[in-house]
């Protein structure tokens, strides 16, 4: 991951995001690490202090994932799809919070693959049909676990895919944070059960995003 977010990276302007920054000795390629086209402030200058937010669709990987989900909504379902959908109805009606560890346990089993090997690309964020078919990477496994809670009526503003610093494992990782009553939950496809997020401070946020918006957590300058 730390690989692919670093490649053909482009940062438009400069700012700072003040909620959940990181370490504020990041050296400036991890800086940058964070697959995200950043608009010019309206009038030229980085508002200081100030949390950034834009639309979702600002994230390049976000508007093209956003395409292909609609190509897949057009066809009939994959057989991936079909045992994803039973999975998911099999659910509903139970408590909050044992829909999500049953929705990390499901979405934790399919392979770990790199898309270079599964797309000849270097970075390709997968609709739940594309991972569940052929497996996938970190945010591949956080997507299809928002569209899997979202399926199960899991408002959108509950969720974010959160990418982050793993500063015990050395690299870019990404994850679905969920807010819930006892606080905000965390499924990670490294570890199998789910954890909050006050717990994992070895995880420092770089952006996040869900349906309506892009969150950037990190001051760039």
């Amino acid at each position: 991951m730390r690989r692919v977010l670093r490649g053909g990276i482009m940062l438009c302007a400069a700012l700072l995001c003040a909620a959940l920054a990181v370490r504020p000795d990041a050296g400036a390629a991890e800086q940058v690490a964070l697959g995200v086209v950043v608009p010019d402030p309206p009038d030229g200058r980085a508002e200081t202090g100030a949390p950034r937010v834009w639309a979702a669709d600002r994230l390049a990987q976000w508007s093209s994932l956003t395409v292909r989900l609609d190509q897949e909504a057009s066809t009939p379902p994959s057989h991936a799809l079909r045992a994803w959908h039973k999975a998911v109805n099999r659910l509903r009606g139970k408590p909050l919070e044992d829909q999500i560890e049953a929705v990390n346990a499901f979405v934790n089993a399919a392979p770990w693959v790199s898309d270079e090997d599964n797309y000849g690309v270097s970075d390709l964020w997968a609709t739940p049909g594309q991972f569940l078919a052929r497996g996938g990477d970190c945010e591949d496994y956080a997507i299809t676990k928002f569209f899997s809670l979202l399926r199960l009526g899991v408002a959108a503003e509950q969720m974010r895919i959160l990418v982050v610093n793993d500063t015990g494992r050395d690299l870019i990782h990404a994850v679905l944070a969920v807010r819930t009553p006892r606080g905000t939950l965390v499924l990670d496809n490294l570890v199998p059960e789910v954890a909050s997020l006050d717990g994992l401070r070895q995880y420092q946020p770089l952006y996040s995003v869900n349906l309506q918006h892009l969150w950037l957590h990190k001051a760039f300058n």
